[in-house]
């Protein structure tokens, strides 16, 4: 599982459920998207299509649609 680590904002972790399809920029600039698998209490397992598994802080994220 890779990681990413940025400040925690819990009103951003509340509004995610498992199944939302997100996104998040790299620090190389490159923008991944995957769906919610779980949600932790600082930070969102996210599941890439046909990539790896990623933990992701939830400032990180920004949703794109609802259960995906």
């Amino acid at each position: 599982i890779d990681s990413g680590s940025i400040k925690f904002d819990d009103t951003e972790i509340s509004t995610l459920r498992v199944g939302d399809i997100v996104s998040w920029m790299r620090r190389d600039g490159s923008t991944i998207t995957g769906s919610v698998k779980k949600v932790n209490q600082k930070t969102v397992i996210v599941n890439e299509r046909n990539g790896p598994i990623w933990k992701v802080s939830s400032s990180m994220l920004t949703p794109l649609s609802i259960g995906g």
